[in-house]
């Protein structure tokens, strides 16, 4: 859903807004110069606990987002395959959201995916090279 809304300063704008994008599944990207209605829709994600956000504030041009959501953890041991585990999955979900479907009910979907990121995380090649990760005798993974 794409919407541009346009009306005079402290009319409800970013308020009426912030309702719309609660009532919405899935992602949500929010493009907003002025950052009043990024400001309210990240208290209302806070209200409600949900933690899942990305927040850039692009007018801050000193610094970037990192879009390396796979990036595998600089910790040793458990605590290091636990977050590397929190990251395949929550990348996992976000795939599987885009298709519109939930990866925990489909559980050979989810087990191969995860299966295929793992291996990616732990043989640091380009997330390309997951497409073939489970060809019988393909170069890339012998």
């Amino acid at each position: 859903m794409n919407t541009l809304i346009v009306g005079e300063t402290q009319t409800g704008k970013s308020t009426l807004e912030v309702n719309r994008l609660a009532e919405c599944e899935g992602a949500a990207v929010v493009l907003d110069p002025h950052n009043s209605l990024a400001v309210k829709y990240m208290e209302y994600l806070a209200s409600i606990g949900d933690e899942n956000v990305a927040y850039d504030d692009l007018s801050r041009l000193d610094r970037c987002l990192s879009w390396t959501f796979l990036e595998p953890s600089a910790k040793a041991g458990l605590e290091g395959e636990k977050e590397n585990d929190d990251r395949i999955r929550a990348f996992a979900e976000i795939l599987c959201r885009r298709r519109g479907f939930d990866i925990s009910k489909t559980p050979l979907i989810e087990e191969w995916s995860l299966a295929a990121l793992r291996l990616w995380i732990h043989q640091k090649r380009p997330l390309t090279d997951v497409l073939h990760a489970f060809h019988p005798r393909r170069a890339r993974y012998l």
